[in-house]
């Protein structure tokens, strides 16, 4: 039998491997190789499908927060506020705009009412000027013609109910500051507090006309302008009493001859006092005082300022200067002491002075009901 003997592979003198050695060794690499991709792969897809899931995740937030993002983003921030400012400003402008024409439109409208009021209101005055008569017929003209449409109630119902009486200009009756006070406030022994209840409140109906003052119990006297027709109604209310009126007599109502009414009442007149009636004329200069009804208001009041003095003297009227008003025609023209009459109020002169009949000229007439 023959042996075999296997000799040992040399190994080259240089250390290098023969080529059977560097077979496996390649083999061995390539795997190596290959295992590292297939891990480096695996991180790639990884990290791929972390990153697609983070940006499918900020998507979805992205549409839950539209606006919030919007918000976050510097240049539609600085869009939006500059589009608000500008919205702002034009609703503004146009608000305003719209406020000052309407109050134009108002302003023009209040000017045009007043201008109406002031022209109707110069009419009235104007219309008014001259005899009792003539200022009735010209009223009378300015309602047929429509030219007071915003009084032309007034004053239509006041011509019905005063048939024969008529407003008169510059009968304001007060110059300057009004110098009348209440009685309450003068002292309980001053002469006016015990004159005052010798006068009282005339009126027709439920009309307040005229101021009137006693002469006697059942006497009493006022403006001849004053009486109107007799319906059964009229009356005096002096001193806290109502007082009937019996009969009236107008006796004068003009400036040439005075105007002055004497009336006769009935009722409780059991002691009431009247007024002495001056048998003189005052002169001028001599200082006056008045008690009166102003306006139809049920509280006596009184004028005793330096004001109101006599101003001129010419039978049978006196003028004077002391303030007055509507409804105070009849009121007594006393003396400064308060003891006696001098004159009976009638109205008010151009230059707005007050006019009055002398009580003297009734004395002489010696005129009775």
């Amino acid at each position: 039998m023959i042996s075999v003997v296997r000799r040992p592979r040399s190994t080259p003198e240089d250390g290098s491997m023969s080529e059977d050695d560097e077979a496996p060794q390649s083999t061995d690499l390539a795997r190596d190789r290959l295992a590292l991709e297939r891990e480096r792969l695996k991180f790639e897809r990884q990290k791929l499908s972390i990153e697609v899931l983070q940006k499918r995740r900020d998507s979805i937030q992205a549409k839950r927060k539209p606006f919030g993002s919007a918000l976050a983003n510097p240049l539609t921030l600085a869009i939006a506020g500059g589009f608000i400012s500008l919205m702002t400003t034009i609703i503004s402008g146009y608000y305003n705009a719209a406020e000052n024409r309407r109050a134009e439109a108002q302003k023009a409208d209040l000017a045009r009412i007043s201008s109406q009021d002031t022209l109707q209101a110069d009419l009235i005055k104007k219309f008014t000027e001259g005899p009792r008569p003539v200022v009735r017929e010209n009223l009378k003209f300015l309602l047929e013609v429509g030219l007071l449409p915003t009084y032309a109630n007034q004053v239509r119902s006041y011509l019905e109910r005063n048939p024969e009486a008529a407003p008169q200009a510059n009968y304001s009756g007060i110059q300057g500051e009004d110098d009348a006070i209440a009685l309450g406030q003068l002292a309980k022994a001053d002469p006016l507090v015990s004159a005052s209840r010798s006068v009282g409140l005339l009126s027709f109906g439920s009309m307040s006309v005229c101021t009137a003052f006693l002469v006697a119990a059942d006497r009493a006297i006022t403006a001849g302008h004053c009486i109107i027709p007799q319906d059964g109604t009229a009356q005096l209310v002096v001193n806290g009493r109502t007082l009937a009126v019996q009969s009236a007599r107008k006796i004068f109502d003009n400036r040439a001859e005075g105007d002055y009414a004497v009336l006769a009442l009935g009722g409780n007149t059991e002691g009431l006092v009247g007024l002495s009636l001056a048998s003189q004329a005052p002169a001028v200069g001599d200082r006056l005082k008045l008690l009166m009804y102003r306006g139809g208001v049920d509280v006596p009041l009184a004028v005793q300022s330096p004001r109101c003095h006599v101003v001129s003297v010419v039978p049978p009227l006196l003028s004077h200067g002391c303030d007055t008003g509507p409804g105070t025609a009849g009121a007594p023209i006393l003396s400064e002491d308060g003891r006696f009459v001098v004159g009976i109020h009638a109205g008010r002169n151009q230059d707005g002075t007050g006019f009055g009949t002398l009580a003297s000229v009734v004395l002489l007439n010696r005129a009775s009901p």
